[in-house]
């Protein structure tokens, strides 16, 4: 590595973005359209500059410096984008600081892209996310001698980690001495940078700076390309000042231009356009190959929290599209970030959502049945956690989970077309179920096991909700559907996230399970013919026990004013004999070890929150669910007494012992 350190000059006098900045700009955009002599203009700033104060002679050396005006005093292009508001402050900052060099003249490399590719290697390495950052001093230390990018590599940035000696939050200091004034000078540059999305506002220490890793493909294209930037190989400052203010360098010498220079669209198809060039939707039957050079979906995702920044580019090329995808961002900006958020997220950056399962050898196509609160979710999330052992269900992003009712349809587990407006106009959209997403995952991630998990599948008509689906249930050996559908909501819908299929398809990776309460008074809705799709696994009511503490799980005693005292799991099984040997029931009325969850309370008064869930749900269920069913007339689980469940109820808050003779000779007879 070259001794040669560079300094990452930046006038130290004031943040960049400081208080009166928007107000300053405006000065200089109505001042400075045309070259003006450093001394009218100083005239001008003493009667309408805010912060008028003390030097103006170095306050205008100041805004040359980080690229606002030349040394004509003549305002540079991207304030006057601005101003006119096509460019935000994000994107402002962002073309200012990428055109600055390591240190004034001669150099090859900017600070902007080194610190991008600095990040560029730590996301992609095996890190713990905590320890993507970069602090003032290591940059003062590493960063700073680096007068070519090919000495930024994977074992440069592991030599950075390996002698950390400073946690991003300040709670070691190294010992090397650094000058002040070196620290003030990083830190102006950490707080503009700050002011791009790309970059974490500031935490709990102001002298790291923290990369935004959902947006990793923005540190990847700088990384990329920011090598093919323009050597800066000036003379003096009059010369680097006017390369400052040029529009053609910077930013806008590495994004790609894509749009046809003589086409021409509609202000409805601004939309369309925007979806494409950021990755949000490729709309079926729209031609694009009319308005670009080459196919380029996405090609601006990269870009995708500072949009102005390539839709400025856009403009350069062609000023009837840009100027109409400025209207549209304009006018759709909560929108714009509603899709920003939806991506981003599911862009996420941290090493364990790099999901590394244990590939299933078989395809799963089952459904677990049993009478209520028998483990059936239980085995089902054990089933996944096997599978994707790191992880659990609600951070998976490879696990669907929905839970049938009554009304729930077709359009719900499919999707539904759905009116969309824009600009006061009305469209329809595909807005796609579970089922569609799900298929989607599956045929994007063809290495991993995807799980869609439908519960409660007995509350609703499922042949009507599978609908056509259920032509693609049967799976040969390798698990993929035998047969095929022409859905095209569904084909279109794939399409548009770039799976372009004629025909529908479940891939070999596309596990479905249901689960069915066999006390659900609709369960016969599930046909024969939908029945002999799924292998029907039996969930036991036996209880479980927790091999680590020798014992039941989900154990709970309870003791009544009597003096009678009740185990949980002992109460369950007890019930379930009562049910089939005295009550006459089938084994549909009985419950299992998980009917209450006794574990998952929480409050001042755990105790008290327990044994109310036996009076609230339990009792419930068997005085209108269970006795009530019963045709037996002389066998009853409660004492004879009791005529309203209302009495019932009462008593048993009082911790009166509610239940028959009968019933608790069965319990003390109960074996588990």
């Amino acid at each position: 590595m070259s001794e040669m350190k560079n300094d990452w000059y930046i006038d130290r006098a004031i943040n960049i973005n400081h208080k009166n900045f928007n107000n300053n700009v405006q000065f200089f955009y109505e001042k400075c359209k045309e070259k003006i002599e450093s001394k009218e203009l100083i005239k001008l700033m003493e009667k309408d500059f805010d912060g008028a104060t003390g030097n103006l002679n170095a306050t205008l050396t100041h805004y040359r410096d980080i690229g606002i005006l030349n040394k004509e005093n003549k305002i540079g292009n991207s304030a006057k984008e601005y101003i006119e508001k096509k460019l935000d402050l994000s994107s402002f900052i962002l073309d200012l600081l990428i055109k600055r060099p390591a240190k004034k003249i001669p150099t090859k490399v900017r600070p902007f892209v080194i610190i991008c590719k600095f990040f560029d290697i730590l996301i992609q390495m095996e890190v713990d996310k905590d320890n993507i950052y970069v602090t003032n001093k290591e940059c003062i230390q590493y960063l700073y001698n680096i007068n070519d990018y090919e000495e930024l590599d994977y074992e440069f940035v592991e030599q950075v980690i390996y002698n950390r000696n400073i946690d991003k939050f300040g709670n070691k200091i190294d010992n090397d001495k650094i000058e002040s004034n070196e620290i003030t000078n990083i830190n102006i540059w950490f707080n503009a940078l700050r002011e791009i999305p790309i970059f974490r506002p500031t935490d709990k220490n102001k002298d790291c700076l923290i990369p935004n890793v959902e947006q990793k493909e923005f540190f990847s294209f700088i990384s990329s390309y920011g090598g093919d930037l323009l050597d800066i190989d000036f003379q003096n400052n009059d010369e680097l000042y006017n390369y400052y203010i040029l529009k053609e360098r910077g930013i806008s010498e590495i994004i790609p231009r894509v749009i046809l220079k003589e086409t021409i669209i509609e202000e409805k198809d601004s939309e369309k356009i925007f979806d494409y060039l950021f990755g949000y939707k490729e709309h079926e039957n729209f031609k694009y190959t009319q308005y670009f050079k080459f196919p380029c979906f996405g090609i601006y995702f990269p870009f995708i929290s500072i949009p102005l920044i390539a839709v400025r580019q856009i403009y350069y090329d062609n000023e009837q599209v840009g100027g109409l995808i400025y209207g549209y961002i304009s006018n759709n900006n909560n929108i714009i970030k509603d899709k920003q958020l939806y991506i981003l997220n599911m862009n996420k950056y941290s090493k364990k959502k790099e999901i590394k399962g244990n590939k299933l050898n078989k395809v799963i196509q089952d459904i677990y049945f049993g009478a209520p609160g028998t483990g059936k979710s239980y085995i089902v999330e054990k089933i996944i956690k096997e599978c994707y052992p790191d992880v659990s269900d609600e951070h998976n992003p490879f696990v669907f989970k929905t839970t049938i009712y009554p009304d729930y349809s077709y359009f719900d587990f499919i999707g539904n077309i759905m009116p969309v407006s824009n600009n006061g106009k009305i469209s329809y959209d595909f807005n796609p179920g579970i089922f569609s997403n799900a298929l989607l995952k599956a045929l994007l991630n063809e290495n991993n096991d995807i799980f869609l998990i439908v519960e409660e599948m007995s509350r609703g008509n499922i042949a009507s909700i599978f609908g056509d689906i259920f032509q693609l249930l049967d799976r040969d050996i390798d698990g993929n559907s035998i047969y095929s559908i022409t859905n095209e909501f569904i084909r279109k819908y794939l399409s548009q996230n770039g799976i372009h299929v004629s025909k529908i398809k479940i891939p070999g990776n596309l596990h479905i399970i249901g689960t069915i309460n066999t006390s659900d008074q609709n369960v016969n809705v599930i046909d024969t013919a939908f029945k002999r799709r799924f292998n029907f696994v039996y969930s036991e009511v036996e209880p479980l026990r927790d091999i680590a503490k020798n014992n039941y799980m989900n154990s709970y005693e309870f003791e009544l004013q009597d003096g009678t005292k009740f185990e949980w799991n002992k109460l369950y099984m007890a019930l379930n004999t009562f049910i089939v040997e005295k009550l006459l029931l089938n084994e549909d009325k009985q419950i299992g070890q998980f009917f209450i969850k006794f574990d998952h309370f929480k409050g001042l008064d755990i105790e008290m929150e327990k044994y109310n869930s036996i009076r609230n749900k339990l009792l419930h269920y068997l005085w209108d669910d269970v006795q009530q069913a019963s045709i037996v007339d002389n066998v009853t689980i409660f004492d004879i007494k009791y005529k309203s469940f209302s009495k019932l109820y009462k008593d048993f808050g009082k911790y009166i012992n509610v239940f028959s003779e009968e019933f608790l000779e069965t319990y003390n007879e109960q074996i588990i």
